[in-house]
């Protein structure tokens, strides 16, 4: 006998399983790395009570952050038994995606927001299941799903450091697309901007980036996908402007600008503000020293009432090098010390090493 066909023999006989609780351990092995009783709810459709049952049999355990977690045995074996069940397990993972992707949807401009560490904590743990939600929709080739979790997914791997594993997400996405079908464009679209943005993102093959941007570009255009096309413009802007093309960078962004205006974002504004410092500080100091001065001063007020903290963050360490290399040592010293309280109480590690840093020279 197997060892997990052992370990369910046991529990089952010893602990009186019955039907309805055999379901819902057949269900629950859909997910991965645990899971919220909120998740348990809208994928296998388990009350509270039958959760304990299961706990108290053994067959779950309730971690100190309020999440369940199963024991790799009994979940092997819980996961099999699905595989059996050929259309209850479809429509299990179906519900796995759908209730994962929206989840992603709703909750990963937090990650920019002042709500970023219950955002972090909450994709920290989710994390696992948001990657399998993104292969479930890639897998059965659900467009509209895949168009509109391209970018928060591009955010979150963003956040988390896994450019790599993003590489690979996305290019899977591109090579089930069909290109040659209209339906397709809108989804097809995010996800060659996403592919782009992490080329650019790793510096290994910016040569690629570009022409994946710009077909991302051309293909959302026409459907009037503001967000999808102010994105393109951006990272297209940061693209030139690594390459040293700063006035072809100016012309990506100053496209864009109004066009990120339009769409209400938040965070697309902040990035637009930031990238405009970056963009027009040298134009500005080629006037003056005060007219560069009034540039920072200016983003930084917008970005104050945009009230988005990532992108605010980023623009007082901006702010406070440029003070300090124009010898206003004193208002340097301030607007970095207020940037590193602000990266301190939003967890921005490398923000706040860089203020940090500048603070003591």
């Amino acid at each position: 006998m197997s060892s997990t066909l052992w370990c369910w023999s046991t529990l089952t006989s010893q602990n009186r399983v019955s039907e309805v609780e055999r379901g819902v351990l057949r269900h629950l092995s859909v997910f991965l790395g645990g899971f919220s009783l909120e998740a348990a709810k809208a994928v296998s459709e388990a009350t509270l009570r039958i959760l304990a049952g299961l706990g108290f049999k053994s067959f779950l355990t309730l971690s100190p952050a309020g999440r369940y977690e199963q024991h790799p045995l009994v979940l092997e074996y819980a996961h099999e038994r699905l595989a059996e069940h050929p259309e209850e397990r479809s429509a299990i993972e179906e519900r796995h995606g759908l209730h994962y992707l929206t989840l992603l949807q709703e909750n990963h401009l937090e990650l920019s927001s002042s709500r970023y560490k219950e955002a972090r904590e909450l994709f920290d743990a989710e994390l696992p299941n948001v990657l399998a939600a993104w292969g479930w929709a890639i897998d059965n080739l659900k467009v509209e799903q895949i168009k509109a979790s391209a970018f928060p997914l591009h955010k979150l791997l963003e956040v988390e450091r896994r450019d790599e594993e993003a590489v690979e997400l996305f290019s899977r996405a591109a090579d089930r697309l069909d290109e040659g079908n209209p339906e397709h464009h809108g989804a097809l679209g995010y996800v060659l901007i996403g592919q782009g943005a992490v080329h650019i993102d790793l510096g290994d093959s910016a040569d690629r980036a570009e022409p994946l941007l710009a077909r991302g570009l051309e293909l959302l255009r026409p459907l009037g996908e503001d967000l999808g096309v102010a994105l393109a413009l951006s990272w297209l802007a940061i693209f030139r402007n690594f390459v040293a093309d700063e006035a072809r960078a100016r012309e990506y962004h100053r496209e864009g600008f109004p066009i990120a205006r339009r769409t209400g974002s938040a965070h697309l504004l902040g990035r637009y503000l930031n990238q405009r410092l970056m963009l027009e500080e040298d134009e500005a100091f080629r006037r003056s020293v005060e007219e560069a001065r009034k540039l920072n001063e200016q983003t930084l007020r917008e970005l104050r009432e945009v009230g988005e903290p990532y992108h605010l963050t980023y623009c007082m360490v901006w702010f406070g090098r440029f003070l300090q290399r124009h010898q206003f040592f004193d208002e340097g010293k301030a607007m970095l010390s207020e940037c590193a309280e602000l990266a301190r109480e939003y967890q921005f590690t490398n923000f706040l090493e860089h203020a940090l840093q500048r603070v003591a020279h």
